[in-house]
């Protein structure tokens, strides 16, 4: 995409660029918004349910959820960086593509 993206740019055609940056940022406010609890989304579930209980909840549950929140994120985003870099040139050099395969990740 960074290629045709480029070539676009280097016509003079600034559209594809803003578009694809608009998209981009547009994704990541959605994203944001999910009801994740280390994300806003989450925030926002978690006053949601202080407000229907009409109590603040414990602080160390809210701790303990922000903890495990965190840890699936963070397994999220090395199983993503495995994947593209499983299937980037460097992955199949070291044979990556097939582990990934093995593990049902790509």
């Amino acid at each position: 995409m960074a290629p045709v993206l480029g070539e676009q740019v280097r016509q003079g055609n600034w559209y594809w660029l803003i578009l694809i940056t608009a998209l981009i940022s547009l994704n990541l406010g959605i994203f944001n918004l999910l009801p994740i609890p280390i994300l806003d989304g989450g925030l926002i579930l978690l006053l949601f349910i202080e407000g229907t209980l009409r109590r603040d909840i414990k602080r160390e549950i809210k701790e303990r959820v922000y903890q495990v929140a965190f840890v699936f994120i963070v397994l999220f985003a090395v199983i993503v960086i495995f994947n593209d870099v499983a299937k980037s040139s460097i992955g199949h050099t070291l044979h990556l593509s097939s582990l990934a395969r093995v593990l049902h990740l790509g």
